[in-house]
């Protein structure tokens, strides 16, 4: 009987070592820091468009903001975010290529969850409240990037290209040194225009004075309250400016440039997503166009002979915006968030040729007339 209670004890002992053990064991991986890794896209699908490549944010911006925070016992507890409702800093280090912030944050294994929710870049003036994100006055300037011969669905605009993170949950199971993934969508919407000449125009030379959009909304407020998340939609953002300078000076592109057979796109830029909505029998010559009209575009370029050295005749069309984007449908056109839309526009100018006739003499009547002889 002593020997069964020795047993017993020394079992006891056993699984007491083990437990402390495994506690010792707990409280080591419990101290797991919370980083974070960032795409600007989703492998399966982004929650407002159809894209499907990811991209790295860093080599669009180098900080955002983060919010989070973890449930336990059913009780939120805020984890990032500072107590102004700014969100915390998270900055890239291209030494370490990580990104980083201060001070750590570290995983708590009672929790149930953890809920994140971030934007880019940090230097907006982003506002956190009940889960959703948004962002008021915000305007853009309508410059472009360098023109190109091909649209580059990661091109780098700067700070005007702002974006959101999808929302992300954490469950225990991850509450270790992986990373939390963080995968941005873009929120303005893109529009690009690409130009090349016709074949017709294979002996001549084009020059492209300027290409130009006017009445585009410039500002606005967006906020996830608003609206559910869908792909094609822009019911996330409200316009609180819609002509800025640009009805009179317009937004787009004024470097003189050869045109080619080839596409050159040389406007690319960001917009507020919005309505452009589509007029009939916008004039070419742009007459009656003004601040109050919808969306249009003007193109002006000349045609000089194939040395260059003699200007033949210039051009300015004006063109309703969504017309041009219709091509036989009166629809309006929708910039969507998370979106671009390309115009592709070729000049394929109608030669003036002659036909000639002559008309025959008219023969009216006839008239005799007597000459008197001369003696």
């Amino acid at each position: 009987m002593k020997k069964n209670l020795l047993f017993i004890a020394a079992t006891a002992l056993v699984f007491a070592a083990c437990s402390n053990n495994d506690l010792r064991n707990d409280l080591q991986n419990e101290q797991v820091e919370i980083g974070f890794s960032t795409f600007t896209g989703k492998l399966t699908r982004a929650e407002n468009s159809t894209a499907t490549e990811k991209h790295a944010l860093n080599t669009h911006h180098t900080a955002f903001k983060v919010w989070g925070y973890k449930t336990v016992s059913g009780i939120p507890s805020s984890v990032f975010g500072e107590s102004n409702g700014a969100g915390t800093q998270v900055g890239w280090n291209s030494t370490s290529s990580l990104w980083e912030y201060s001070p750590l944050r570290f995983w708590d294994k009672s929790a149930t969850n953890y809920k994140f929710y971030a934007a880019a870049p940090a230097s907006e003036s982003w506002t956190y409240a009940s889960d959703k994100i948004s962002l008021t006055g915000f305007t853009v300037d309508g410059s472009t990037i360098a023109a190109s011969a091909a649209i580059d669905a990661d091109a780098n605009f700067g700070d005007q290209d702002i974006m959101i993170s999808e929302d992300v949950t954490v469950l225990p199971a991850k509450y270790t040194s992986e990373s939390v993934q963080l995968n941005f969508i873009h929120l303005l919407t893109r529009l690009n225009i690409g130009v090349n000449k016709a074949a017709v125009l294979n002996d001549y030379k084009v020059k492209l004075k300027s290409i130009k959009v006017f009445n585009l909304v410039d500002g606005g407020d967006f906020s996830e309250a608003t609206a559910a998340v869908q792909a094609g939609s822009i019911a996330r953002w409200s316009a609180n400016n819609v002509t800025s300078n640009n009805s009179k000076d317009g937004y787009g592109y004024t470097t003189e440039t050869e045109v080619t057979s080839a596409f050159n796109y040389v406007y690319q830029a960001l917009f507020i997503p919005q309505q452009i909505d589509y007029v009939a029998n916008t004039p070419l010559n742009g007459t009656g166009l003004d601040g109050d009209s919808k969306p249009y575009l003007n193109i002006q370029y000349e045609l000089w002979n194939a040395a260059g050295t003699q200007k033949i005749d210039s051009y300015s069309y004006f063109y309703n915006l969504a017309d041009m984007f219709n091509a036989a449908t009166t629809n309006n056109v929708a910039f969507n968030e998370g979106w671009m839309n390309t115009l592709k526009i070729t000049i394929e100018p109608v030669a003036i040729n002659f036909a000639a006739d002559v008309y025959e003499w008219k023969p009216i009547a006839d008239v005799e007339v007597d000459v008197p002889d001369i003696n």
